[in-house]
Formats: C-alpha cells, sequence, structure tokens
C-alpha cells in the first residue's frame, strides 16, 4: 500500500474509534485492533501518546477511571525516609478489558549534582552583596504597594458609606426601594 493511503487508513481508523469508544465500545475495540495490526504490518512503531490511549492487546480505548487505572511506579531504592529523592520512573496503565499493562518509561532522571562554591564562600563574594542592595528597594516597592492597597480600601470604604447614608435618606413611602427587591440574600 501507499504510505499516504496508510497513513490515511491509520488516521480514519484511530479517529473513528476514539468517537466511538462512548457509545459503542466493542466496535470501538475492532476499529482499534485493526488499527494495532496495520501498524504491525507495516512495522510502525505506537507512539507514547498512542499506548497511553489504546490497549495494545484488545483495542480499548482507554478512560482512565472508566475503564482503565493509572498506577506510578517510584524510582528509589534502598532509603523509604526520603520521599522526597523519588521520582516517577514509569506509568503502568491497566486495561479494565484485557487486564494488559501497559509500561511507559518517564525517561526522567536526577539532574547531576553540582559541585561549585560551598555556602560560605558563596556568601563571601561580591555578587551576593549587590544581590542583598538590589533587594532593599523591592521590599520599598512592596511596601508602598501596600500603603496603596490600604489607602484605596479606605476610599472604597467611604464611597460605600456615603452611597449608604444617601440610600437611607432618599427613601419614602413603605421604606423599599427596587434595589431592595434585586438583592440576592
Amino acid at each position: 500500500m501507499d504510505p499516504k493511503e496508510i497513513s490515511a487508513r491509520l488516521t480514519f481508523l484511530g479517529d473513528s474509534a476514539h468517537m466511538l469508544a462512548a457509545t459503542a465500545p466493542a466496535t470501538a475495540r475492532y476499529m482499534m485492533s485493526t488499527h494495532n495490526a496495520i501498524m504491525f504490518e507495516t512495522n510502525i512503531e505506537p507512539t507514547e501518546s498512542q499506548m497511553m490511549r489504546a490497549c495494545g492487546a484488545c483495542g480499548n480505548i482507554m478512560i482512565l477511571g472508566w475503564d482503565a487505572t493509572l498506577e506510578l511506579r517510584m524510582k528509589g531504592k534502598g532509603k523509604q525516609g526520603v520521599e522526597a529523592d523519588k521520582q516517577i520512573k514509569t506509568m503502568v496503565y491497566n486495561c479494565g478489558t484485557c487486564s494488559r499493562k501497559t509500561r511507559i518509561s518517564t525517561g526522567t532522571s536526577k539532574p547531576p549534582a553540582r559541585h561549585g562554591k560551598t555556602i560560605s564562600e558563596s556568601l563571601s563574594s561580591p555578587r551576593s552583596i549587590s544581590n542583598r542592595t538590589a533587594s532593599q528597594p523591592i521590599t520599598t516597592a512592596t511596601t508602598s504597594k501596600r500603603r496603596n492597597r490600604q489607602k484605596n480600601k479606605g476610599a472604597l470604604a467611604a464611597i460605600l458609606a456615603k452611597n449608604e447614608k444617601s440610600q437611607a435618606s432618599s427613601s419614602s413611602g413603605f421604606g423599599l426601594d427596587l434595589l431592595d427587591f434585586m438583592k440576592k440574600d
């Protein structure tokens, strides 16, 4: 078959299987099984996203919580008390139809340790002194922002109090106004 024809057929089968996953799951499984068979015959490797979306054995569209579960396997052998050192190493998708487990390696590893200056050396360096002087204007700016916020809150409270006074003095008749009926209390 022509590569364009294979691509079009795979796209059609995958898209239609996903569209039918909720309404006709058996048909969707058959379409995804056909999709997977065509990929196998043409020696096309499925991507990680395709492996996460559909079961490779039965073609089931794996919707987490409905007919599939996700299990995160952590890396971290040895000390059990250190939780910060553990990282997700593999994600295991369990198919709810055929119980097949699809393992996907995340490939994340701990970044290499950097051996640089000690803390005492970095504190005595001129760079840290310039950082300290640069941080002082930031605190001044934050305090001025706080002052402005407090002033705006006070002005808003004064305007609201003035409006309440004018509404109380202008009410006539039964003491009800159109706004009283529009309140959602």
